[in-house]
């Protein structure tokens, strides 16, 4: 099921190569600017966790070519990736 908050960014979040704003690996790129690579849209994932407090770690590929999210939820571990469902156009199960 999609989180809330991945919703949030998925609406409201354009996907921009990381070279295009200085902003564009930041939470700040994607809750301020509303434009974001993945690893922009994985911090602000974070942070919005954060807030509600539940516990989200960003993960990198080993080759540093893309970023997703892994929450931590009812004694279990969750892995979303907000860049993918909004480059699929569909809610992506994992």
């Amino acid at each position: 099921m999609m989180q809330k908050s991945e919703l949030v960014i998925i609406i409201h979040v354009t996907y921009i190569d990381w070279r295009e704003s200085t902003y564009a690996n930041t939470a700040y790129g994607a809750l301020v600017e509303h434009k974001a690579a993945c690893s922009g849209m994985t911090r602000a994932f974070v942070a919005m966790m954060d807030a509600v407090d539940v516990k989200a770690y960003w993960i990198h590929a080993t080759d540093n070519s893309h970023q997703w999210n892994m929450v931590e939820f009812n004694d279990g571990f969750y892995f979303i990736d907000v860049d993918a469902n909004i480059a699929s156009g569909f809610e992506a199960i994992y």
